[in-house]
């Protein structure tokens, strides 16, 4: 934060996504934050943020967040990255 009560970046794991949505939608509607969304490799979030196709899971290693499928809860035009 580089001001009292301003937010320039959320960063946040996903796993049904309602999380980063919700909190990152409120932060861009009251602060104008940026939303960005980490992701384990295997995962197919990214892949589908970056080219809009679904691509092939594999296995990831890290619990609780990622997933082999794209959930409704996931609201990837809250994200920039």
């Amino acid at each position: 934060m580089n001001e009292i009560g301003k937010v320039d970046y959320f960063v946040a794991a996903a796993s049904t996504g309602g999380t980063i949505s919700g909190t990152g939608r409120f932060l861009k509607e009251k602060l104008d934050t940026k939303v960005v969304l980490v992701d384990p490799i295997g995962s197919v979030y990214a892949n589908y943020f970056a080219t809009g196709e679904l691509g092939k899971s594999h296995s990831f290693l890290v619990e609780g967040i990622g997933k082999n499928m794209l959930v409704d809860a996931l609201d990837f035009s809250v994200l920039d990255s």
